[in-house]
């Protein structure tokens, strides 16, 4: 510091150095894929995306179990346990959950014949309704975004998609036990 309180030149342009090669290490990541996968998943589920996704779709349920229902879509039948595993959430939250999602009458509980303590949870036919309206939605917006690529890069794009979803699937399926495999190369499609 100089006499009056302020930075010496000196010291001003130290300052201006730290900070141009912090922002050049942080922009080093700014492009990265995973960066990049982060940034999108994170923005496609915002609370504004979500309620968006439930407005257009005109579904009966709040914005923050979307993403919970969305699985309900994809597999239509799942112990509440597993939706609690698959989704990292107690049994005290599904339970609540479920109870809202039958408010709606968009799942209901089926006993598992397997097990009679057990039941399942299904996706109702006002689920199905609701789960085709929400994916055209998301589709739509989807849409939007990639309405100036060729047939030739969405097909390329969904493949991309749907690999890296079930290679992630098959890597993180162990994760509940706290073991990942060391390498992907025994899960590449």
């Amino acid at each position: 510091m100089d006499r009056s309180g302020g930075i010496t030149e000196h010291e001003a342009e130290e300052l201006a150095r730290e900070s141009a090669e912090y922002h050049a290490q942080a922009s080093q990541y700014r492009a990265h894929p995973v960066a990049e996968l982060i940034r999108l998943v994170m923005e496609w589920t915002t609370p504004v995306m979500l309620q968006s996704f439930v407005d257009q779709a005109e579904l009966r349920i709040d914005a923050v179990d979307l993403p919970h229902f969305s699985f309900f879509a994809r597999y239509e039948k799942m112990h509440p346990s597993e939706l609690a595993r698959l989704r990292g959430i107690g049994p005290s939250a599904v339970s609540k959950l479920v109870a809202r999602l039958a408010a709606a009458e968009y799942v209901v509980r089926e006993s598992d014949p397997m097990d009679r303590r057990a039941n399942y949870i299904v996706l109702a036919p006002q689920g199905q309704a609701a789960a085709t309206r929400y994916f055209k939605a998301a589709q739509q917006q989807l849409d939007a975004v990639i309405s100036d690529w060729t047939p030739k890069e969405r097909e390329t794009f969904t493949r991309l998609v749907q690999g890296i979803s079930a290679q992630w699937a098959a890597y993180t399926a162990d994760t509940r036990s706290g073991a990942l495999p060391s390498s992907l190369d025994e899960y590449v499609i």
